[in-house]
């Protein structure tokens, strides 16, 4: 299930465009079939956190890994 929990902004939000506080949440489930040799399939489940901290660089976490998602840029690194 997704959720938006108390996702907080500025009331000048072109000024300061990320939210204050605040956490989303995604879960994502698919299917990957890979063939070759063998068909193989694998079943993924994965639940996604943002927590908002009022910066373009917030944290996220993705399973067993701690990362940065970039707001600005989309981008995600610095996983642990």
């Amino acid at each position: 299930m997704d959720t938006v929990k108390a996702v907080t902004f500025v009331e000048e939000r072109a000024l300061h465009p990320y939210p204050l506080s605040g956490v989303a949440v995604r879960v994502v489930d698919y299917t990957v079939v890979s063939t070759g040799k063998q068909l193989e399939t694998t079943t993924v489940h994965r639940r996604a956190v943002v927590t908002f901290n009022g910066t373009a660089d917030v944290p996220i976490s993705l399973g067993d890994y701690s990362c940065v998602l970039h707001l600005d840029t989309h981008k995600v690194d610095g996983c642990k």
